[in-house]
């Protein structure tokens, strides 16, 4: 009985330690459940946050290819020049050169198209590529004058799937043309998404969007095939992640996946696009980790309640015992710390692992005096192996003198300062044998310890080189000019060249932050002032005004430029005095040549209308002598008067001519609408008898309406069939009239088939008084040509004879249209 009343206490005892064992176990269960749910919902966060970011910058690297190409002024240049000239082959061999070199490598499809998307150039341009919807992209680039990257989507013929960068060009205010990149995302992007820089069975990372009211996966999936863009879940189905997502959530949290699984999740949009990022894993996944967990803390609350129990019951029997069960318990304190540590290795190697930028740890190594002699690589991450070359299994337990080939290694002295003093020190370096730049920060993560995190700022380099070079050359440029350049900012002169400070009497130093007005004078002010208030582009004139107070004017040719991300006004100015003052000789000797024009034609009306009774006086009484004493003077008397009478007609003739001459510009009505077919019919009634007596065939197209005089168009018409008629040859005259639409004009053609006009002598017959033969052989004054002449210039037109016909004559001469 007495053993009974002993052996209830220790059982009493062990009773409350198994509740309370009970307890600590299931609150140890729930602690552990929500640590290692904390830990998934850590790193799903993590690796969404990387894979955003990841995404963000491989968009903002193809937009920096676009804008790269788009302020190329080399490239742009090369394809407007080729553009006006397509036989330009050099110029096509650059822009082909270019697109191959930089782009063909990165791009499944390097295009350069039109303004309407044909193509013009293709680099490595696969078949069908232009569809309708690209059509489009091409279009709103063009208006917008933006460069547009599209959504992933598959091509309408083959079905692949693919983005398109369409990058328009612009010269001159004017869009030029279009270069189309196109994307495989296969390639390029979903390697990229799908990479999980942690070790899970189930863990996935999947790219939607939502089109037509369904969530659409965008990248291939992990646990269905050939799902890219073909997997779609309606968006009533709430349930799933990546609904909850496109509905606007962002953050962790529980659901379904496309498998309907139930999944734990992070969900985060990438900014500036329709994406939406999903990370997740199996809660199966998750409850086994968790269960598993379970499996030590069950056993360790089973053995530890039985080391108690037997310390209670034998107590008294074996203190050493007890002492064991001390150690039991010190045993699985330590191995629940080493499991902490653990976890922590797991999240730093995530990230470790994870990260874009290169990452090397080195520990300094030191000689028997403890002197540091060099450094040694012990780790590296995946980045260091993209960006180096360099495998971990080549690097890793080398001395950095043995991996750069030098001793002491390279910025020894600073890496060793770093890990001696803890002081982070950050430089940038060009390395030759890789033929990159790098930027490098250099953290000590533990005594006589230091990492190094470079990356690559090699496309950084080079655009700063081209901006570098590009300023120096428009400097030099700028210099050359005989112009004065000048770069206006807010109203303000921001930059010049030497050639502007010379013209209006200043330093440099005092020209860089004066306002533009300064450079203007007062009764040009308002014509500048509007100028730049209306930011008007293209060529002005204004007075412009010199440090000393003395004027002249000057044109200036505006244009927006972009220089350092802002639009800025370059004003290219020249002092046109002497062209001022050569204009207005030129509008003096054009009022001289007028009036002088004026007094001849006055002068030959009045000569002509003038000699006109004296000669029908000398005219008339020569053929009454020829009449009434013709064969009663002699031979040589008759021979005189004929010579007499003969000169006095021809002088009757010439007189006429003269007078028709001077009264083209004297007595012509104002032009208006007549039809060119009813003048050239009055010109072939008024030489009816001519024609009749030559057997002339005249034949014409369907003739226009004009603007013109027609009393003068009949004359122009008759003189030129009359000519035709006159210098027949040997055949019957053929004449034909026609008349072609050419602008704003008609250009008529006269063609015959008579002796021709030798090529020597096509200027010279339109000359007054020129004559290619003699009196007797074809009369007439030399007057003709010259009168149709001076009427086709007065209609606005011009004249001229074919110079290539074998056979026959042509004559050409144009006329405007009717208003």
């Amino acid at each position: 009985m007495a053993l009974s009343n002993k052996l209830w206490t220790p059982i009493l005892v062990i009773v409350f330690l198994f509740i309370g064992m009970s307890l600590i176990g299931s609150y140890v269960y729930v602690s552990q459940k929500n640590e290692v749910e904390a830990g998934y919902k850590e790193q799903l966060t993590s690796i969404v946050n990387l894979k955003v970011d990841q995404i963000t910058s491989w968009r903002d690297e193809r937009i920096l290819d676009g804008r790269s190409i788009m302020e190329n002024s080399s490239f742009i240049y090369d394809f407007n020049t080729w553009r006006k000239n397509r036989s330009d082959e050099r110029a096509k061999a650059r822009l082909s050169s270019y697109l191959k070199d930089n782009f063909v490598s990165t791009y499944e499809t390097v295009l350069l198209t039109d303004i309407q998307g044909n193509e013009l150039i293709s680099a490595n341009s696969k078949p069908d590529y232009l569809h309708d919807n690209l059509r489009m992209m091409i279009g709103e680039a063009v208006t917008e004058r933006i460069i547009i990257l599209s959504d992933i989507h598959s091509h309408s013929s083959t079905g692949l799937i693919h983005l398109d960068l369409v990058i328009p060009l612009k010269y001159e205010d004017a869009i030029i043309g279009v270069v189309l990149l196109t994307i495989d995302p296969q390639k390029a992007l979903f390697p990229l998404i799908k990479a999980f820089p942690a070790t899970s069975k189930s863990a996935e990372t999947l790219l939607t969007e939502e089109r037509d009211g369904k969530a659409i996966y965008l990248n291939e999936l992990r646990h269905q095939k050939n799902t890219a863009l073909l997997l779609q879940i309606p968006m009533t189905d709430t349930s799933v992640l990546a609904v909850k997502g496109l509905n606007g959530f962002e953050g962790v949290t529980t659901g379904y996946d496309y498998r309907h699984q139930a999944v734990l999740g992070a969900i985060k949009r990438v900014p500036n696009t329709p994406w939406v990022v999903v990370t997740k894993i199996d809660r199966d996944e998750e409850v086994a980790r968790i269960n598993q967990r379970a499996m030590y803390i069950i056993p360790t609350e089973f053995i530890l309640l039985l080391s108690l129990s037997l310390v209670i019951i034998l107590y008294w029997k074996n203190y050493q015992k007890n002492q064991n069960a001390l150690l039991l318990k010190s045993e699985l304190a330590k191995q629940h710390a080493e499991k902490k540590l653990s976890e922590s290795e797991f999240k730093f190697s995530a990230m470790f692992n994870s990260m874009s930028e290169g990452v090397a740890l080195h520990e300094v190594v030191f000689d028997k005096n403890n002197n540091a002699i060099d450094y040694r690589i012990f780790e590296i991450n995946p980045a260091y192996e993209k960006h180096t070359g360099m495998s971990p299994e080549k690097v890793k337990g080398l001395l950095g003198s043995e991996i750069y080939h030098t001793s002491p290694p390279p910025f020894f002295d600073e890496f060793v300062n770093v890990a001696r003093t803890g002081i982070p020190y950050l430089f940038e370096t060009y390395y030759e044998g890789l033929d990159r730049y790098f930027k490098i920060s250099v953290t000590s993560p533990g005594p006589n310890m230091f990492a190094t995190i470079f990356m690559d700022i090699s496309e950084r380099k080079k655009f700063e080189k081209q901006l570098a070079e590009s300023e120096s050359r428009l400097k030099t440029l700028s210099e050359a000019t005989f112009e004065g350049l000048a770069i206006v900012e807010d109203g303000k002169i921001r930059d010049v060249n030497n050639q502007y400070a010379e013209m209006y009497g200043y330093e440099l130093e005092e020209i860089i932050g004066t306002p533009v007005a300064t450079f203007v004078s007062p009764q040009s002010l308002d014509v500048v002032a509007a100028a730049l208030k209306e930011g008007r582009e293209g060529v002005y004139e204004h007075v412009a005004l010199r440090k000393d107070g003395t004027t002249f004017p000057a044109e200036v040719r505006a244009k927006h430029i972009i220089l350092g991300g802002k639009r800025l006004r370059m004003s290219a100015v020249r002092d046109i005095s002497e062209r001022k003052r050569a204009e207005d000789e030129i509008k003096l000797s054009i009022q001289r040549l007028e009036q002088s024009n004026k007094e001849l034609e006055q002068f030959a009306y009045v000569a002509s209308h003038d000699l006109q009774e004296p000669l029908r006086m000398v005219s008339s009484f020569t053929q009454l002598l020829a009449k009434k004493y013709s064969g009663k003077l002699g031979a040589d008397a008759d021979e005189y008067i004929h010579y007499a009478v003969s000169g006095a007609t021809r002088m009757q003739v010439l007189i006429n001519d003269l007078l028709d001459y001077s009264r083209v510009t004297r007595k012509g009505v104002a032009l208006g609408e007549i039809s060119s077919s009813v003048a050239l019919g009055k010109s072939i009634l008024n030489l009816s008898k001519k024609i009749e007596e030559n057997h002339a065939l005249i034949t014409n197209d369907e003739l226009p309406t004009v603007m013109g005089d027609e009393n003068q168009l009949i004359r122009l018409f008759q003189n030129l069939i009359d000519n035709a008629i006159k210098y027949k040859g040997t055949d019957t005259p053929l004449i034909h009239i026609s008349a072609e639409k050419k602008g704003n004009e008609w250009e008529f053609c006269v063609r015959d088939n008579g002796i021709g006009i030798a090529a020597e002598h096509h200027e010279r017959i339109f000359e007054i008084f020129e004559r290619l033969h003699s009196a007797k052989q074809y009369p007439g004054t030399g007057i003709g040509l010259a009168i149709c002449k001076k009427i086709v210039e007065r209609h606005g037109g011009k004249i001229w004879v074919d110079s290539n016909q074998p056979h026959g004559t042509v004559f050409y001469f144009t006329l405007s249209g009717k208003e």
